[in-house]
């Protein structure tokens, strides 16, 4: 439960600290500076920029999404008497539907683990540079 809650709170932590600094560059002016400064860039290949092809991002999105499903519904078994379990709990339909929705994420998560183990015996992709 501790990795679970550390994970969220470095994921939010990290896009706080990008706006923050987003936001203190604004502040001072130097953002169409900084902007600027990024159009002189030398362009890459499109190849190069590619880091996943469309069906390894698909993955990965699944991923994310069934990890935070799994988190948030998680999460309720150990705060049931909070506002934030109360959500939780009415937004799935109750404590029955919170479980199934808990158990589906859980399925597609596995699932979609699977298909990568999959993936990465079979793609002739794995080790591209």
């Amino acid at each position: 439960m501790l990795l679970i809650l550390a994970t969220l709170v470095g994921f939010v932590g990290y896009i706080a600290l990008d706006l923050f600094a987003h936001w203190r560059l604004k502040q001072a002016g130097d953002l169409e500076k900084f902007e600027h400064e990024l159009t002189h860039l030398p362009v890459a290949p499109p190849a190069v920029l590619e880091r996943m092809l469309p069906f390894e991002r698909a993955q990965h999105l699944v991923l994310l999404v069934s990890f935070f499903v799994l988190a948030l519904t998680g999460l309720v078994l150990l705060f049931p008497d909070t506002l934030f379990g109360a959500i939780v709990v009415t937004l799935c339909g109750g404590p029955v539907g919170r479980a199934i929705v808990h158990r589906v994420a859980a399925v597609v998560m596995l699932v979609n683990f699977a298909i990568q183990i999959i993936w990465m015996a079979t793609s002739k992709q794995i080790g591209r540079a």
